[in-house]
């Protein structure tokens, strides 16, 4: 009987272990897509820089010709 306890609470040893990996890994994840939607929101400012730059009057009058 205690020999199956012991057992299990290897077990459980090895189950923390892993969710400890698992925890690492996707904070690693979630620090990456932290950099991604940063990086995402820099080019999005760009992209808006770019925008009011070319005026959307000009882009219609293609559209119509």
């Amino acid at each position: 009987m205690s020999r199956a306890f012991g057992q299990q609470i290897k077990m459980f040893g090895h189950l923390k272990f892993w969710f400890g990996q698992l925890s690492r890994f996707f904070g690693q994840l979630q620090e990456i897509f932290g950099q991604l939607s940063k990086n995402f929101g820099q080019n999005h400012d760009n992209f808006g820089h770019l925008q009011s730059w070319w005026p959307e009057g000009g882009l219609k009058n293609e559209e119509y010709r």
